[in-house]
């Protein structure tokens, strides 16, 4: 017996070896787990799976590992029987979309479950490495000495990332386009999909495309949103600005009102302003947000405002600021290019890691011209060490798959489509919008409508009879400096964190209302000073009514407002300052009237709520 063992304990030890490791779960393993996104009510919970796909790092070099990407299927409110599932493909290169899948009750196409993905290092997806530097990334354009030395701080970033990424054992080989789509459809095989349709907005459609290219019998249609250029046609940054501008200017044209007021508009106002700037740079803001304002400065702040339909009607506003050297007007839509853009999940090592590899033009220096220099603010030759060219992503030739291209007259980004639309053949349309800017579906109901319906059923003709109707946000004429609404907009407006000052006013003014209603409550049984009620209640409705009234006038803002948000306080709005009055006035009357300690300690809240918004700049006049 001990024999018989001995002969099988090696035979026994080298199947245990071969077995997988629980520890380890193999390439296109989905794994269940609970989903640690927004999730807006119990109804869209029930409908959400989240997961992770575990994926090769490079198939051709299994033993580097595996990457686990970030999965959320949603599945339909309204589900149709047979529905072909939609496989959403995000922007970026280094962007994320699963983390908002469980805001909103809509279906992007009715009837159909939606899956989304987050491509290698963006969003929730590994790597994470480098995924802690966006904020003092994007501090960096806020260099108190200059454009320059904020560029030399980026690069500086930028090289330390290098190191991280390196020392974590990635290579260029492990990311691209080329990986995506590959991503893709291990996702699909994971689900047992046979097939499914697309959306993909801006760098998705990159994807979007080789995917097509390479794997047509998994796609049965597919909408390309705001096309990412190829090489070959990416405009220097100068180009695609005058080219917008000078549309702007025929559509300014056709309203006096513009007219009157910037009968200069045309691309070689922007190129003067432009110019002046570079001769002599405008300081922006004080103390450690002290910056230099630069003609590549305002081109960076041009990108950032042009990203939705307002903000590019605003755009004279802006140039005319800066040719009249404006701080007061400037100091807002400058702080855009200052926001922390991490909490949107925009990996910066994602993004070079993918754009360095696909795109053989960041391997050559060049000038902040390029697209990607003017947004991200450091030269193109940082890819050089970053990654080896690979293989550019390939754009399907007489694809027999449906594709639907939608084009917004204000997105300066995406290139001319027509050429496309050749490359592609009969199967591919494109669908024009005049007033959309990137991202072309953002644009309102209508173009979502289009997207969906086309999804839906890509046989069927396409009515967009709707774009005719779409609604155009107004130029944005005049707007009243408010140092204190460009404190609000970050908390309001972009999610950012907001000034200590506001959160100390938000505090006082929900404290002292607390105090009054325990003290109301509290003595309803018992006897009462006369007054005492009125004197409890005064401050503290007064607190919230300062903070509550233009929080909820900001947070419901239209798209025009959105836009004079950046510059201050829309015409209408210049009312609102003095509302940080009330608080001060009330705290002041309760302290003096009041007869006991809960009254005098609620006026005292009331008192630092008022104080808080004035230091803010929340006042009459700022």
């Amino acid at each position: 017996m001990r024999r018989t063992c001995l002969v099988f304990l090696p035979l026994l030890t080298g199947l245990l070896a071969s077995c997988p490791s629980s520890a380890a779960p193999a390439p296109g393993t989905l794994i269940d787990e609970p989903c640690d996104i927004e999730i807006a009510d119990d109804a869209i919970a029930a409908r959400l799976r989240c997961a992770r796909l575990v994926v090769l790092r490079d198939p051709e070099h299994p033993e580097d590992g595996t990457f686990e990407l970030a999965v959320v299927i949603k599945r339909s409110a309204l589900p149709k029987p047979g529905a072909t599932p939609v496989l959403f493909l995000h922007g970026g290169p280094g962007g994320g979309m699963t983390r908002y899948l469980g805001r909103s009750p809509s279906d992007h196409a009715p009837g159909h479950d939606f899956i989304a993905f987050d491509m290698r290092g963006g969003g929730r997806s590994q790597p994470q490495v480098c995924a802690a530097d966006g904020a003092p990334f994007m501090a960096s354009f806020l260099h108190p000495d200059g454009l320059d030395a904020g560029i030399r701080e980026r690069r500086r970033i930028v090289e330390a990332c290098r190191g991280k990424w390196q020392a974590a054992g990635l290579r260029a080989q492990h990311f691209g386009t080329d990986r995506n789509v590959d991503d893709a459809e291990a996702l699909r095989a994971a689900l047992g999909l046979q097939r499914w349709r697309i959306i993909s907005e801006s760098y998705g459609t990159t994807v979007a495309a080789h995917y097509l290219a390479k794997y047509p019998e998994a796609l049965e249609a597919a909408v390309l949103d705001s096309l990412s250029p190829k090489d070959a046609e990416v405009l220097p940054g100068a180009e695609m600005h005058g080219r917008l501008i000078e549309r702007l200017a025929d559509e300014c044209r056709q309203n006096a009102a513009c007219t009157a007021r910037w009968p200069e508009l045309g691309r070689s106002w922007l190129d003067t302003t432009v110019a002046a700037l570079d001769a002599a740079p405008l300081q922006v803001g004080e103390g450690d947000r002290a910056r230099l304002l630069d003609g590549t400065g305002l081109r960076q702040m041009i990108m950032q405002v042009a990203g939705d339909e307002a903000g590019v009607r605003s755009l004279p506003f802006l140039i005319d600021a800066a040719a009249r050297r404006d701080v007061a007007q400037l100091a807002g839509p400058l702080s855009l290019i200052g926001q922390d853009e991490s909490s949107d999940g925009v990996n910066l090592a994602a993004t070079l890691a993918t754009d360095c590899r696909d795109r053989a033009r960041h391997l050559k220096a060049h000038d902040l011209s390029d697209p990607m220099g003017l947004l991200l603010g450091v030269p193109g030759d940082v890819c050089r060490d970053w990654a080896e060219p690979a293989e550019a992503p390939r754009w399907p030739l007489a694809t027999r798959v449906p594709v639907l291209i939608l084009s917004g007259g204000y997105d300066s980004f995406q290139p001319d489509p027509t050429p496309v639309l050749r490359e592609m053949g009969p199967a591919a349309q494109v669908v024009e919008i005049p007033h959309a800017a990137h991202g072309a579906r953002g644009a309102g109901l209508c173009v979502r409508g289009i997207a969906s319906r086309f999804i839906s059923d890509p046989a069927a003709t396409l009515d967009t009879s709707c774009i005719a109707d779409m609604a155009v946000p107004d130029f944005l004429l005049q707007a009243t400096p408010s140092r204190g609404l460009r404190e609000l907009l970050p908390m309001l407006v972009l999610g950012a964190t907001p000034p200590p000052v506001l959160i100390v006013s938000v505090a006082s003014a929900g404290l002292a209302l607390f105090v009054a209603l325990v003290g109301l409550w509290r003595g309803r049984g018992g006897p009462r000073v006369p007054g005492t009620r009125r004197w409890l209640f005064a401050p503290a409705m007064a607190g919230l009514i300062a903070v509550g009234a233009p929080a909820s006038l900001i947070a419901s803002h239209d798209s025009l407002a959105s836009a004079a948000l950046l510059y201050g306080l829309p015409t209408g709005w210049t009312w609102l300052p003095w509302i940080s009055l009330l608080p001060l006035v009330i705290g002041a009357l309760a302290l003096r009237r009041g007869r006991d300690g809960s009254t005098r300690l609620v006026a005292a809240l009331a008192l630092a709520c008022g104080l808080a918004m004035m230091a803010a700049g929340w006042f009459p006049g700022a």
